[in-house]
């Protein structure tokens, strides 16, 4: 019992490992990782992310650059711009 007290207590005390701050570099990095082209992401200011994939676009590269997002920086505030038209073989 006392055993299975101390790994609680030590999985508990376990710190979160911080997110970084929003830089261009950084979101570079999640675009190149998933082979989207870099203008999908852009810095704007402090915490903003603009997000404009091209209308047609894969729907795996688009999740696959969001959850790269989500894994390396600070949460932020992202804006989607563009992906609400159709292209024009669909």
């Amino acid at each position: 019992m006392s055993v299975m007290l101390a790994l609680a207590l030590q999985a508990g005390a376990q710190q979160i490992p911080a997110k970084r701050k929003v830089t261009q570099s950084l979101l570079d990095v999640a675009t190149d990782a998933c082979h989207a082209p870099r203008k999908w992401l852009k810095h704007m200011s402090g915490d903003e992310v603009q997000f404009a994939p091209s209308p047609d676009a894969e729907y795996d590269k688009i999740y696959c650059v969001l959850k790269r997002l989500d894994a390396i920086v600070a949460p932020v505030k992202l804006g989607f711009i563009g992906n609400e038209q159709l292209s024009e073989d669909k």
